[in-house]
């Protein structure tokens, strides 16, 4: 069998071939498809600032995207935060201590003392009666 090749078909596929050749050798710039974060709007960062503002937070530093750097010192509850700090020195199991005066700590231990020497007495009886039983 005996095949015959049209030229008006050859021809369409040489030019074809040269097309995808000539867009396959073409280099592409893929930074174009990356994903980006959208920049917030001038309204929307106008809103954090105003709600700042009424929780007593300072100025806040937005990035370039709309993102929030940093939130300056305000009015309210930012300005709590140094006297947090300063309290947090006299908070925990021992803080007390700093405040104790020779006498208090005396008569502390000295009761104590007594505490359990009373203690110890009452286990006495509590055994003499159980003997006794």
């Amino acid at each position: 069998m005996a095949t015959t090749t049209n030229p008006q078909l050859e021809a369409a596929k040489k030019r074809y071939i040269s097309g995808l050749e000539t867009l396959t050798n073409v280099p592409t710039d893929t930074t174009k498809f990356q994903p980006e974060v959208m920049r917030r709007s001038d309204l929307s960062m106008a809103g954090d600032q105003i709600l700042a503002r009424r929780a007593g937070m300072g100025d806040i530093v937005f990035d370039d995207k709309g993102g929030i750097k940093s939130v300056g010192p305000g009015t309210g509850v930012m300005s709590f935060e140094p006297f947090l700090e300063r309290a947090a020195q006299f908070s925990g199991p021992d803080a007390y201590k700093q405040f104790m005066s020779p006498y208090q700590e005396d008569v502390i231990e000295t009761t104590l003392t007594e505490y359990d020497l009373q203690s110890q007495r009452g286990m006495q009886g509590i055994d003499d009666r159980a003997v006794a039983s």
